[in-house]
């Protein structure tokens, strides 16, 4: 299905959202959540990648070939991809496997499922859940598009204790405006994580986190809001054919955890957004404030309800509203 410049393959199980499908350019991201493609694809249920500016700008890991020892320690771990990573395992049916073909098992099955996806004059978004990832838990993704902007709401539940991990790669150095604790040896042991390199602990107090990613004249501005007691990491991933990119690593520990992210392309210093969160009787509403104006945008905690957006300008007055028709059928 194609509709406003985005696309949507249900039985692959990919949902791309564009800005603008005639501009190379132009913000797009790719959300995958389809069935597990057998030993050939990779634990990354619920994984985004981001184009902007003519790049990807947030990648994942890709293929290093069934030869290179990195295809199983790094490429075949989801740390190495834009999802959720619980107890620095990898998803199913990966896990603790040091075999490179990890397989479903019997009539088990990994996929996530589609429940909202809109393509609209101004906000395009997809959610979507997977149950079975790991077991006891679910991932519940929301991406949306927003003219220059994205906005991420990873929510994830659990029937026990976890510590949950959600990496974002993005291309070239990644910088905070935080202060920042180096480590002798890393703090990491879990297979995928000891690739990561120059580890440092953000110290993040209440509040929004800034970090930026820059390569060349091109800049990613991330603003996070994190859940209680989280922590912040920054490190270099491992160098594939001169490719430098760096992964900024949210963590926490609990039985749930939800974590919201703006994501901002530019050519160089671009412009400083703002953004806010509060729940409000079963809603996240979130505020991004821009150049333009403010944006508010209200995400519904169940999956039944549809994701709302209005646009004001610097007047306060409204200039656009658009708004999903609803869970998926």
């Amino acid at each position: 299905t194609h509709t406003n410049g985005c696309s949507l393959f249900p039985v692959g199980g990919f949902a791309v959202l564009r800005a603008n499908s005639s501009d190379p350019d132009a913000l797009a991201v790719n959300v995958a959540y389809g069935p597990y493609g057998s030993g050939h694809d990779h634990p990354d249920r619920l994984s985004m990648t981001v184009h902007a500016l003519g790049q990807i700008v947030c990648p994942d890991a890709g293929s290093w070939g069934y030869e290179n020892p990195m295809h199983l320690t790094w490429a075949n771990q989801s740390v190495a991809h834009n999802t959720i990573s619980v107890d620095e395992m990898a998803q199913e049916p990966q896990v603790r496997s040091k075999g490179i073909w990890a397989a479903e098992r019997g009539d088990q099955r990994v996929s996530g499922v589609l429940r909202l996806f809109h393509s609209g004059p101004h906000l395009k978004a997809v959610r979507t859940t997977c149950d079975t990832a790991y077991p006891g838990t679910r991932l519940d993704r929301t991406v949306c598009l927003v003219g220059d902007y994205l906005m991420d709401v990873f929510r994830v539940s659990a029937d026990a204790e976890h510590v949950f991990d959600l990496p974002l790669h993005g291309r070239g150095d990644a910088t905070t405006d935080g202060d920042v604790e180096t480590f002798k040896e890393s703090p990491f042991t879990g297979l995928g994580y000891t690739h990561f390199e120059n580890v440092r602990r953000v110290r993040t107090g209440p509040g929004i986190v800034r970090a930026t990613f820059c390569a060349e004249e091109r800049r990613l501005q991330v603003l996070q809001v994190l859940p209680t007691d989280s922590e912040l990491f920054l490190a270099r991933d491992p160098v594939r054919d001169k490719d430098t990119t760096s992964c900024l690593l949210a963590r926490c520990r609990g039985r749930q955890a939800t974590f919201i992210t703006l994501l901002v392309p530019s050519r160089n210093e671009g412009t400083r957004h703002g953004l806010t969160m509060e729940r409000h009787e079963g809603e996240i509403r979130v505020e991004i404030a821009h150049p333009r104006g403010t944006d508010h945008i209200v995400f519904p905690e169940s999956l039944a309800g549809g994701i709302s957006l209005e646009q004001l300008d610097t007047a306060g007055s409204t200039i656009a509203r658009d708004s999903s028709t609803g869970p998926r059928k």
